[in-house]
């Protein structure tokens, strides 16, 4: 989402982006953040990928949420509140 987060969801449900299509919202990510993602929604097993993810942080006592892992390391110095641009920044310098 934008720094000034203009295009978010409104309680979960209403605002700008309710009649946006997963594509639309894809195509802000990339714009806002500079990294391509749309060959990752290709993945045919994403699903299985995001669940093995989500599975391993609750083994290693993740449980609330945001909590941002990189690389299967929690990284405590990132939070929600961040600018997009250090969230963009820490995954290109992530090891």
């Amino acid at each position: 989402m934008p720094d000034n987060q203009a295009e978010a969801l409104e309680n979960h449900a209403t605002g700008p982006n309710r009649g946006a299509s997963p594509d639309d919202v894809i195509v802000r990510l990339e714009r806002y953040s500079g990294i391509e993602l749309a060959d990752a929604f290709d993945i045919a097993d994403l699903d299985s990928e995001i669940k093995w993810h989500a599975k391993y942080a609750r083994q290693n006592g993740i449980h609330v949420s945001p909590t941002f892992m990189l690389n299967g390391l929690v990284q405590p110095q990132m939070g929600s509140g961040d600018p997009v641009a250090s969230w963009a920044e820490a995954i290109r310098t992530a090891p």
